[in-house]
């Protein structure tokens, strides 16, 4: 059963990396890429080749990933601190807004909101008056589409890398071609990139070790040392749930303990030493 998966070790310079708004107005920024957009990372190549576009369908994101044999990812942070930075974004309610602005309403005031853009919304209001009902939907709508909004960002000293798991071979060619990791931004330079079948590798039982990849709570015995929780969409086998996964620390591994009959954890090696990385026994056996 092994002898069909394989691990596709990504080493990657990501300077940065953020959670574009509206999330951050409603939640805590997630200081790592989260599974989901590693699979995007992987697929954008994979698209262009396959069908002529970039973007991948955000509908047909799991099945097109499990389609090409991805079947579980999780991300080794270098080093990283987050800070928090302001910039105009688009409001997060800006959406409800818009329903509001009908095409009749657009006909009616296309004159009145050329004149706003042309000489000013104070000029316009002197000559309808502030109770115009244009000046009202612009106000509304159009003058607060983008509003100041935090944004987390991360920054990384160091290499980081991705693991999939996948059971194409193939996949390897376009791991070279990853370009971003999440908004556009976000730019990564890929220095190597290694398969191995997951039969090469030594698993351990419920033993405790040291790591910075992400892990799900799920499998995981007792409370980690030097990690936090964070909430974030977990992809098995084209499946996708909500679920708690445990991030290392800024700049420290997390100490941990794996359930073996909840996953199996594998032995590599980075940079010549040893580093561990945890996969749910349904990644391999359910697959």
């Amino acid at each position: 059963m092994l002898k069909s998966k394989f691990l596709i070790l990504v080493t990657v310079d990501l300077e940065t990396f953020s959670i574009l708004p509206p999330h951050v107005l409603a939640s805590r920024s997630i200081p790592v890429p989260t599974p989901l957009t590693l699979i995007g990372a992987l697929l954008y190549p994979v698209m262009e080749d396959k069908y002529g576009v970039r973007e991948p369908n955000p509908d047909n994101l799991y099945k097109e990933a499990y389609n090409i044999g991805i079947h579980y990812v999780t991300f080794r942070a270098a080093p990283y601190a987050t800070v928090m930075t302001l910039e105009r974004a688009m409001s997060i309610t800006y959406q409800r807004r818009l329903k509001e602005m009908s095409t009749s309403i657009i006909s009616k005031c296309i004159d009145v909101f050329t004149e706003i853009e042309n000489y000013g919304l104070k000029a316009t209001e002197n000559k309808y008056g502030s109770n115009n009902e244009c000046i009202k939907q612009y106000k509304e709508v159009i003058a607060n589409t983008f509003a100041v909004a935090s944004r987390g960002i991360t920054v990384f000293n160091g290499t980081s890398y991705i693991a999939y798991i996948v059971n194409n071979e193939e996949l390897v060619k376009y791991a070279w071609q990853i370009v971003r990791i999440g908004r556009k931004e976000d730019l990564v330079v890929v220095r190597d990139v290694k398969l191995v079948g997951l039969n090469e590798l030594k698993p351990l039982g419920d033993v405790s070790f040291n790591s910075r990849f992400y892990v799900p709570k799920e499998p995981i015995k007792g409370e980690p040392m030097n990690a936090s929780l964070w909430q974030m969409p977990i992809y098995i086998n084209g499946s996708v749930h909500e679920e708690d996964v445990y991030v290392p620390h800024g700049l420290f591994n997390s100490t941990i303990m794996v359930d073996s009959t909840k996953a199996i954890t594998y032995e590599v090696t980075i940079d010549g030493m040893k580093e561990f990385i945890v996969i749910p026994r349904e990644v391999i056996e359910n697959a």
